[in-house]
């Protein structure tokens, strides 16, 4: 997260989580949790999401 020494991250389910130790990080996200879901695809015809500006 720009700014602070906290880092974000977003698993492809969708679900998202802080952290203050990227070996943290990524064992979380390699782990995440087990049997769980990719978020459905986004239709052809809906918008995209929209960017953040910095």
């Amino acid at each position: 997260m720009p700014g602070t020494d906290r880092l974000h991250a977003t698993c492809f389910c969708g679900a998202e989580r802080e952290f203050d130790d990227p070996v943290v990080l990524w064992d979380w996200l390699l782990g995440h949790p087990e049997g769980h879901r990719a978020r459905p695809a986004r239709a052809e015809n809906s918008p995209a999401p929209a960017t953040a500006l910095v």
